[in-house]
């Protein structure tokens, strides 16, 4: 049976006393230690997890992660590309680097693909050599990691997830707006004339998509717009994340040439700048002129492959001050890890890049030029 442990904070002898185990064995399982089996170090932590253990005594904050000379080491591990804009775009490690520098700590940066075994975090064998020899104060994890990935490394460092947030992780989250920043773009849609208007790209298994998608729908009902699901298209992960694919997006484009000549919906709102690209390229070999005979909006402003497309209206995300906030939250968590967790979201930027207009059956006289920023 699970012990009451609302009133008491859960520490290692409530994990070991629901165990069974000695409070050693615990202590060796939280810290990673190699004298333990690894099936006793998966149960010790399958048990933290469901009884709400969170990291965080005195001692542990000061032992870990700390050089001779005080200075401190930070894990960085980011899953996807999120730093892939080209040389000339801020990435959140700018930002990161910049705190790290004014408070005496070093950065441990390691990057996955999606292509690559997330659990390779948490295994004894496969993890970074920081993280397995108990060399770091606190991870900050980039992108779309499982939640079970997050809970694990939770138990053993303060962890705040960076841009987005992930559901079930209970950590602290500091990202990006991405309902309010989609209203800014349904809102420049509307003053256009645009009343219908699609979207493109939700994907249950990406948060930064679904919540997008939310900012679209929360938008389109504020602002007195029709909803109509078949104007909103599912982009599968593989298709969102990676090149080719032709077949799958020959598809929607079907669906949107459809959408504009059977119902006149004439704006899409893509949820990244990729499948804002699939529709630019796609419609423009069937002999549509954008944004003449139809408006389409990206978000993020850095895909590096752009389909021999020129920018699309995006919004620039605000990479650098969110890598700032994520290390200075990070930071606060290690000398107070009882804190409880926060969500800190920023405001994007848009970006009118020339591919948004009036609709046909009003007269053209947008100001969308190419590089205005409002």
């Amino acid at each position: 049976m699970t012990p009451d442990t609302t009133s008491t904070p859960v520490n290692q002898k409530t994990i070991a006393e629901h165990l069974k185990v000695s409070i050693a064995t615990v202590s060796k399982a939280l810290g990673n230690k190699s004298d333990i089996s690894e099936a006793m170090r998966l149960k010790v932590e399958k048990a933290a997890s469901e009884l709400g253990y969170k990291y965080g005594s005195a001692n542990q904050k000061r032992k870990a992660g700390q050089s001779k000379s005080g200075n401190q080491f930070i894990g960085v591990f980011i899953r996807r590309p999120l730093e892939n804009g080209g040389k000339n775009v801020p990435t959140y490690t700018d930002g990161m680097s910049r705190v790290a520098a004014q408070h005496g700590t070093s950065l441990v940066v390691q990057e996955w693909g999606y292509d690559d075994d997330p659990a390779t975090l948490t295994s004894k064998r496969q993890q970074p050599p920081a993280l397995r020899d108990g060399l770091l104060s606190g991870v900050a994890l980039g992108g779309e990691w499982p939640v079970e990935i997050i809970n694990n490394i939770s138990l053993r460092y303060p962890v705040v997830l960076f841009p987005q947030s992930v559901i079930g992780s209970g950590v602290d989250v500091v990202g990006m707006d991405n309902v309010a920043t989609m209203q800014q773009i349904i809102a420049r849609l509307k003053r256009l004339g645009h009343e219908r208007i699609g979207f493109l790209g939700r994907c249950g298994s990406m948060t930064w998509a679904s919540e997008r998608f939310a900012g679209y729908v929360s938008a389109i009902d504020r602002m007195g717009l029709p909803y109509n699901s078949a104007w909103a298209l599912d982009v599968d992960e593989a298709p969102m994340l990676n090149e080719g694919h032709k077949d799958y997006w020959r598809g929607r484009v079907d669906r949107i040439e459809a959408a504009r000549n059977d119902d006149g919906v004439e704006a899409w709102v893509c949820s990244s700048d990729w499948p804002a690209f699939q529709i630019y390229r796609g419609m423009a070999d069937r002999g549509y002129e954008v944004p003449k005979d139809l408006s389409v909006t990206g978000f993020d402003d850095t895909e590096p492959v752009h389909l021999g497309c020129p920018p699309v209206t995006s919004v620039k995300v605000p990479r650098e001050l969110i890598g700032e906030a994520a290390l200075k939250r990070l930071l606060y968590l290690i000398e107070n890890p009882r804190s409880e967790p926060r969500q800190s979201k920023f405001a994007c930027r848009l970006m009118l890049n020339g591919t948004t207009g009036k609709p046909t059956y009003i007269k053209d006289t947008s100001d969308d030029r190419g590089g205005v920023a409002v």
